[in-house]
Formats: structure tokens, C-alpha cells, sequence
């Protein structure tokens, strides 16, 4: 009999260790959480800014967005945001610069803070900022015939096409009366 109390009481000892350790090893078990491997869905860029959209990575809850340009080594770090957000806007300024004309590479990686661990990092998307064409500077405007007149133009840097506009003297409203693509 005594053997027997002995053997249940072991094995209701054995039992509330177990249970004592169980919550324990759960929370190691969710504290080794690697986020996965960020997915960029797209990039988009105005002349002052880029845009970047990626997908929900699992175990991620925070994410990290980096940007250099083409042909840089670095990389810089632009942004942490949380995971609740999908997309992140980099605006141009003096600390995180954007050059119209220019290439530059973005990549973003998740993290998790309850493990401090990173996932890998995303390829890495290029994208191009629109130049912002010159200043045009306007060479000629001679009369050539009874309501017709020639106008010249020095070449604008970073201009694909010219939008050709007049008013009459004294009027305040210009019309557009052409698109040509020389000077």
C-alpha cells in the first residue's frame, strides 16, 4: 500500500512539474520567431519622392526600409514602421536626398521583437526619379509672314517635348496651340 502511495505520489509530482514548465516552454518556443522573408510588391516615384509597397511578412512586428543609390555601397536606413503598415513614402529632404534622373535601390526586412530576431532581406527593387526639365530659354520669335511668326528655343536639360503657347496683347489667359518635340 505504501509502495502505491508512493507511485501515485511520483507521478503526481512528475505531472505538476511538467505542468509548471509547459507555459515556459511555450513562450521559448514563441520567443525563437523568425520573421519570413519580406515580398516588395511594388515601387513607385514621383520627382520628390518613392513609394514603397510590400506584403504582410509572417512574425513580423516591425519593419525596416533602406534605400542608397545606384552604385553606392551603403546602405541607409530610411525608415521602421510597424507592422500594421504595408507601405512606406520616402519624401525627399536634406538627411535622406532623392536626385531627379538618378537610380536608386530599396530593399526592406522584417523584425521580431519579442524573439530580436530579423528575417532576410528583400530584393532589392530600382527605380528611376523623374528628371524635372529646365527652365526653357526662349532664343528667337521673328515674324516671318502676315500672322505667322517663327519661334526658336535653346533645348531645356531633361525635356522630352515642348508645349507651345500665345495670348493676344493685353489679354491674361494663354492658350496652348502645340506640342512639338524639337525646338
Amino acid at each position: 500500500m505504501e509502495h502505491k502511495a508512493k507511485s501515485l505520489l511520483t507521478t503526481l509530482l512528475a505531472a505538476l512539474i511538467i505542468m509548471a514548465l509547459l507555459p515556459t516552454t511555450a513562450f521559448a518556443a514563441s520567443n525563437k520567431k523568425v520573421p519570413a522573408k519580406v515580398s516588395i510588391s511594388k515601387v513607385t516615384a514621383s520627382t520628390n519622392s518613392v513609394t514603397v509597397k510590400w506584403k504582410k511578412a509572417k512574425n513580423a512586428t516591425s519593419y525596416r526600409i533602406y534605400y542608397k543609390r545606384s552604385g553606392a555601397k551603403k546602405w541607409i536606413t530610411v525608415a521602421n514602421v510597424s507592422s500594421s503598415k504595408t507601405s512606406y513614402t520616402h519624401k525627399n529632404s536634406k538627411k535622406y536626398p532623392l536626385v531627379g534622373g538618378k537610380k536608386y535601390n530599396y530593399r526592406v526586412r522584417a523584425y521580431n521583437k519579442s524573439s530580436k530576431k530579423w528575417g532576410s532581406y528583400s530584393a532589392t527593387k530600382t527605380i528611376t526619379i523623374p528628371a524635372v526639365p529646365s527652365t526653357v530659354k526662349m532664343a528667337k520669335v521673328e515674324r516671318i509672314a502676315n500672322n505667322k511668326v517663327n519661334i526658336s528655343w535653346n533645348k531645356a536639360s531633361n525635356a522630352t517635348s515642348y508645349r507651345i503657347y500665345y495670348k493676344k496683347s493685353g489679354a491674361s489667359k494663354w492658350t496652348a496651340i502645340a506640342n512639338v518635340s524639337s525646338s
